[in-house]
C-alpha cells in the first residue's frame, strides 16, 4: 500500500494522541549514547541501584600486620596497612572512608570520572582527588596494590584506574606538578644494555592465568614478557613515537611473533600510549 498525504496526517494524529500517555517510539542505537564512558557509568549506576557496592575491601595478614586492599568493580587499586596501635585484623578507618566515599560518589547525578586527578604533596606523597577535593594520600601505609617502586608512576596508575573503571574516562599522561626527577621512569637505576624493536601488549583472555614464572598474570600490573631475560629483571620501555617510558618487571615468556622483542601487560602499555596502536617501535633499557 502506498501512503499518501492523508494517510500520513492520520498517523501523525495517532502519535499526537499517544504521546501524552507516555507511549513513544522504542529507543534505538541512533538515539542512545554508546560511548565507553557512558556505558561504564551506566554499569556503575545499575550496580548502585541494585545496592551492590562498587568499592569493596578485603583484609589479609602481611608481615605481622594487616593489609586491606580496596577493590573497585572487583579490580584491585589501593592497599592500606594498619598502624602498629591497631588490633590485629582491624580494617584501617581511612580504607573504610575511601570505600564509602567512592560508593557515594558514583550514585550522584553529576558524577564525572574525569574529575579524578592526582597532585604531588611533597616528600614522596601524592594526593588522589575528586573535583579538587582530597580523596586519599599515597604514602608508606597507603599505596598502589601492585606498586612498581616508582611513586609517581604508582600515583598515575591509581588515578587512571579510578578514571577508567568508574567511568571509562581517558587516562591522564602525567602529574603536572610532580618533580622531574621523580617523574622519570627508572630514576636511580643504571642501564646495563639497550636494544630496539617492536613491542606489543596482551591482557584480556590472559588475566588470572599463570605466567611462565609461575605467578598469576595481572593485566594491570607493570609487567612484561621477554624471550630470554631472567624473571624479575626490570627494564625501562620507551615508546619512540612519543618518548613516554614505563619500568616493567619480566615475569613471562614471549612474544612469539617474529620481529617483536617484548610483550607488555595492558597496564604498562597504557602508560606509554601503546594500547590503541597495538604495536610500536620501542627502546628497551635493561636496568639494575
Amino acid at each position: 500500500m502506498t501512503l499518501n498525504r492523508n494517510h500520513l496526517l492520520a498517523l501523525s494524529a495517532v502519535f499526537t494522541t499517544l504521546a501524552p500517555l507516555g507511549l513513544t517510539a522504542a529507543p534505538t542505537l541512533a538515539n542512545q549514547d554508546t560511548s565507553s564512558g557512558r556505558l561504564a557509568q551506566n554499569q556503575i549506576l545499575a550496580a548502585a541501584q541494585r545496592s551492590e557496592p562498587i568499592a569493596t575491601l578485603f583484609s589479609y595478614p602481611q608481615e605481622e600486620r594487616t593489609a586491606t586492599t580496596l577493590y573497585v568493580n572487583q579490580l584491585p587499586v589501593l592497599t592500606f596497612l594498619d598502624s602498629d596501635d591497631l588490633a590485629p585484623d582491624t580494617t584501617p578507618a581511612i580504607a573504610q572512608q575511601v570505600s564509602q566515599e567512592l560508593n557515594s560518589l558514583v550514585t550522584q547525578a553529576d558524577f564525572d570520572a574525569t574529575k579524578f586527578t592526582a597532585s604531588w604533596e611533597g616528600e614522596g606523597q601524592y594526593a588522589l582527588q575528586y573535583d579538587n577535593e582530597p580523596l586519599v594520600t599515597l604514602d608508606d601505609a597507603v599505596f598502589l596494590a601492585d606498586r612498581t617502586g616508582n611513586t609517581t608512576q604508582d600515583a598515575l596508575i591509581a588515578v587512571n584506574r579510578f578514571r577508567r573503571i568508574l567511568g571509562g574516562a581517558e587516562p591522564i599522561a602525567e602529574i603536572a606538578n610532580a618533580p622531574k626527577a621523580q617523574n622519570d621512569a627508572g630514576v636511580g637505576l643504571k642501564v646495563q644494555r639497550s636494544m630496539q624493536g617492536s613491542a606489543s601488549w596482551y591482557g584480556p583472555g590472559f588475566h588470572g592465568r599463570r605466567t611462565a614464572s609461575g605467578e598469576p598474570f595481572n593485566q594491570y600490573a607493570m609487567t612484561a614478557a621477554h624471550k630470554t631475560l631472567p624473571f624479575g629483571t626490570r627494564v625501562r620501555v620507551t615508546n619512540l613515537r612519543n618518548n613516554r617510558s614505563v619500568v616493567v618487571r619480566i615475569n613471562d615468556r614471549g612474544p612469539f611473533t617474529p620481529g617483536r622483542i617484548i610483550d607488555l601487560s595492558r597496564g604498562s602499555a597504557e602508560q606509554i600510549g601503546l594500547v590503541s596502536s597495538g604495536v610500536a617501535n620501542v627502546r628497551i633499557d635493561v636496568l639494575n
